[in-house]
């Protein structure tokens, strides 16, 4: 399977939303107002109890949307809805206990029919054996790995030649939603990630701003931008959301490839 993106001179954007959350019309129109900003692809994670990388704030978002009764099919429905009206390439994202109680081929085959052909598990038992992807691969479903600042160069190219979509690059250590500085150090471990990874590679934790953004460029091909926009529709609802992306786009040097 091709890259779901592809890599770029400048920096591109990646969005991130949890279906149905705060409900379905308001992550519908969080996804359309970075759609307008030219995303070049948006997450859409179902929800989960122990979302283990997610941080306080995802962490209370999958709570509140669990006990607002967004189950996984609904989580389906919501990303047909959204691959259909919006346009734009969708990552499924999700937990291995999720995707391995359904059964990987089950869940593979229903991302496909809800329009998703890429998924992102951060909890994914991939050291178990490559086996493991294919289910998802005999369905039509890439895997996108996760490398860390830790990863070494043998296992980045181990892993980003089994993956699929683009190599999630996690900018630091621990979960969501803290503000990630990008020092020399990690620019040092991004650039050796983009050089060894066969694929885009995509920096997601604590990119939380356009001085964030910008700072990725040359070092990465696109920043994930999560918990942020979440934040913003809270503080100043759909609006804020759209001048918040509006300003990670010029940051992004108007998203030029």
């Amino acid at each position: 399977m091709q890259p779901i993106v592809s890599r770029t001179k400048s920096i591109g954007l990646i969005g991130h939303v949890i279906a149905c959350y705060p409900d379905h019309k308001a992550a519908l129109a969080m996804m359309a107002a970075m759609v307008e900003q030219g995303v070049a692809a948006i997450e859409v994670q179902i929800p989960f109890s122990e979302p283990m990388a997610d941080g306080p704030l995802f962490m209370k978002a999958n709570q509140d949307a669990l006990q607002a009764g967004v189950t996984v099919a609904r989580a389906w429905d919501f990303i047909k809805d959204a691959s259909e009206t919006l346009r734009v390439p969708i990552v499924t994202m999700t937990y291995a206990n999720v995707a391995f109680k359904a059964g990987l081929g089950a869940f593979a085959r229903r991302m496909i029919q809800a329009g998703s052909h890429h998924l992102i598990v951060p909890d994914f038992p991939i050291d178990a054996g490559i086996d493991l992807l294919t289910p998802l691969a005999e369905a039509g479903v890439g895997w996108i790995p996760l490398l860390a600042p830790s990863t070494d160069v043998v296992r980045m190219e181990q892993l980003t030649s089994a993956g699929s979509g683009f190599a999630y690059c996690v900018a630091r250590a621990g979960v969501t939603g803290a503000k990630s500085e990008i020092d020399s150090s990690t620019k040092q471990y991004l650039q050796g990630a983009r050089a060894h990874s066969k694929l885009p590679t995509a920096v997601g934790f604590g990119i939380q701003d356009g001085a964030g953004v910008s700072s990725l460029i040359g070092v990465a091909d696109f920043a994930i931008v999560g918990s942020k926009t979440l934040a913003t529709f809270r503080s100043g609802g759909l609006s804020a959301v759209s001048q918040f992306w509006s300003s990670l786009k010029v940051a992004a040097g108007g998203l030029k490839t």
